[in-house]
C-alpha cells in the first residue's frame, strides 16, 4: 500500500495538489487530497480488492467496473454501515435488485455475511437525520432512505429464518 501511496500523492503534488496521509493499513488507505485553486478538500480512498471484472477505460484512467463498485459498497454496508454506505447502495437499486445486491455481496463470502446486513440495515432508523443531510439528502429523501432499509431488513430477516430449522 506504501507503494501505491507514495505514487499518488507524488502525482498529486507535481500538479500542485496538497496530500495528506489521513490512514494507512496493508488493504486501505484514506488521503486528504486539497484542490490548489480552490482549497477544496476532499477524502481520497484507496483500496486493494479482488475485482471480478476488467477496470472500465475512460479519459481520466482505469476505473473500477460497476458491478465491482457496488459489491465493495454492499459489502461495506454490511461490516460498517455508515450513513454513506446506505445511501450509496440505495443509489444502486436503481441498477439491481436487492436479490442482486445480496449477491454481489456474497461473492466474498468471508467478507460478508447476510445477518450483518440485516443488522446494519435496521439500525438505519438510528442514524439521525444531521449524519444523513450532511450528504445532501433533504427530509423526504431521508425518509424515504429509512423506509427503504427497513423495508429490506425486513424481508432478509424473513428469508434468513426460513433458512434456519430448529432441529428439535
Amino acid at each position: 500500500m506504501a507503494d501505491i501511496i507514495g505514487a499518488l500523492a507524488g502525482g498529486l503534488r507535481d500538479r500542485g495538489w496538497s496530500v495528506a496521509v489521513v490512514d494507512t493499513r496493508p488493504l486501505k488507505a484514506r488521503l486528504l487530497v486539497t484542490d490548489p485553486g480552490s482549497r477544496e478538500a476532499c477524502e481520497v480512498d484507496l483500496l486493494k480488492e479482488a475485482l471480478f471484472r476488467q477496470p472500465v477505460i475512460m479519459d481520466v484512467g482505469p476505473v473500477v467496473d460497476l458491478e465491482d463498485l457496488v459489491a465493495m459498497k454492499v459489502r461495506a454496508l454490511g461490516d460498517r454501515g455508515l450513513p454513506r454506505d446506505v445511501i450509496d447502495v440505495r443509489a444502486a437499486c436503481q441498477y439491481y435488485s436487492v436479490a442482486e445486491l445480496e449477491r454481489l455481496g456474497l461473492r466474498d463470502e468471508a467478507e460478508f455475511d447476510l445477518g450483518e446486513l440485516r443488522d446494519r440495515l435496521e439500525s438505519v432508523v438510528w442514524v439521525s437525520d444531521e449524519e444523513f443531510a450532511a450528504y445532501g439528502l433533504e427530509s423526504q429523501e431521508i425518509a424515504e432512505l429509512r423506509h427503504w432499509a427497513q423495508e429490506w431488513g425486513s424481508d432478509l430477516g424473513l428469508r434468513l429464518a426460513e433458512v434456519y430449522e430448529d432441529p428439535e
